[in-house]
């Protein structure tokens, strides 16, 4: 059986990790070595931005306020939808890759 390379395990892209699959050579067990999405890093990062969306909330809520009683908005609030709508453009880019690239569960 050949050695896995910890070399060869190194990913220099961060949503993806490296697998070793291991394959019959003949007289021994060899390694490829496959690029895949790193699953558990994309769905981390998906619940992430979704609770940083929630957590700036009230960002929204004060500026609405504010707003609404004719008074100075507290925040910068085209700089707020800014950061939001690039927090939903990344989650509406990685959420469809969450299905495609689920691990597979085998049942016996």
């Amino acid at each position: 059986m050949d050695a896995i390379s910890p070399e060869a395990l190194v990913s220099e892209d961060e949503n993806y990790i490296i697998v070793p699959v291991p394959y019959d050579q003949g007289e021994r067990i060899a390694y490829r070595y496959e690029k895949r999405y790193d699953y558990q890093r994309i769905k981390q990062q998906v619940a992430d931005l979704k609770q940083a969306l929630t957590d700036s909330d009230y960002k929204v809520m004060k500026c609405y306020e504010a707003s609404m009683l004719g008074q100075p908005m507290p925040y910068d609030i085209e700089e707020v939808h800014a950061e939001r709508q690039a927090m939903r453009d990344k989650i509406n880019e990685l959420e469809p890759l969450l299905p495609q690239i689920a691990p597979k569960v085998i049942t016996i």
